[in-house]
């Protein structure tokens, strides 16, 4: 099983715009026709990810699956905690079901601190994964993971002071 990683830049003032396009994707998944019939799927047009590809910029495809970015967050404690003062992360994970992270600049240089900081040293690498029961998974999982910080890193640097960054994984 995979999941799919997506980082979007999109305008901070477009925000609540966001929320409302995911709430009108959610009426629209959960609407019955005529009371009993439920919505052919996929929706066409997807209220929130239409909005989110007409007025987001996405970044660079993650080659990898979105779950290797949760090793780096469990390497790199905070790396993918984000900021979630507006509650536009929780929000969004809350109506569409998916998982969200977004990024203020603030909290985008923090998180690149953390990742330049890290010990991605192939005996940290073998330690952790050993520690996760995974130690099988060593050597072959030290280029995925130094790419995913690297990924990660890069599209945290775009992230400006007019932009939320948010990182999809679902």
């Amino acid at each position: 099983m995979s999941a799919i990683a997506s980082f979007y830049l999109l305008p901070s003032v477009k925000s609540q715009q966001l929320v409302a396009a995911a709430q009108a994707q959610t009426a629209a998944l959960t609407k019955k026709k005529w009371g009993i019939f439920k919505p052919k799927l996929p929706l066409n047009p997807d209220p929130f990810w239409s909005f989110l590809s007409s007025q987001a910029r996405e970044l660079a495809e993650f080659p990898y699956s979105g779950y290797l970015l949760l090793d780096v967050d469990l390497m790199i404690k905070e790396a993918l905690a984000g900021d979630d003062t507006e509650k536009l992360a929780s929000r969004l994970a809350k109506i569409t079901g998916s998982s969200f992270v977004t990024y203020s600049s603030e909290t985008a240089k923090s998180a690149i601190r953390l990742l330049e900081d890290a010990d991605l040293s192939e005996p940290r690498i073998q330690t952790f994964l050993e520690g996760e029961g995974r130690g099988e998974e060593y050597p072959e999982f030290v280029g995925p993971l130094r790419d995913a910080v690297s990924c990660l890193k890069a599209w945290l640097q775009e992230v400006t002071g007019d932009t939320v960054g948010i990182l999809n994984i679902g």
